[in-house]
């Protein structure tokens, strides 16, 4: 099973769908936003148009962490916007974040199945791994 692939051919196929390829990050963050009002006041002030544009780009440099295994300058300064003493995303959070990205690709792609599942978890667990241990730092 080669999880580059089924990763790379799903998210070619949700990435690229709705007007100006923006439905899989709309649904994604109306799942996610809507998940609890803890996060939903996280995003009260936010430039949404911004934050997809950005979400496309940290898809990128965790493409690029997961293939290569050397983390990107981009990394570190994410995950120090985010840690405690920035704009303070707890942990558990990001285990919210990918449970709504999953919930998203399932209801998308129409070739989604446990592989295609287990691609997207694997692909992002580095990334998820890496924001949560610089939480505190």
């Amino acid at each position: 099973m080669n999880l580059d692939k089924l990763f790379n051919d799903s998210y070619e196929r949700v990435s690229n769908m709705g007007e100006n390829n923006n439905l899989f990050f709309d649904c994604f963050y109306e799942k996610f936003i809507g998940s609890s009002t803890e996060i939903a006041d996280k995003f009260k002030n936010t430039d949404m148009k911004k934050q997809k544009l950005m979400l496309r780009s940290s898809i990128l440099y965790i493409m690029q962490l997961f293939s290569t295994h050397e983390l990107h300058e981009y990394m570190e300064e994410i995950a120090i916007k985010h840690n405690k003493k920035h704009l303070n995303i707890q942990p558990e959070l990001y285990d919210v974040w990918i449970e709504c990205l999953i919930e998203t690709v399932r209801e998308l792609d129409p070739y989604f199945n446990e592989h295609i599942e287990l691609a997207w978890r694997m692909f992002f667990s580095p990334g998820i791994t890496y924001m949560k241990f610089k939480y505190d730092k």
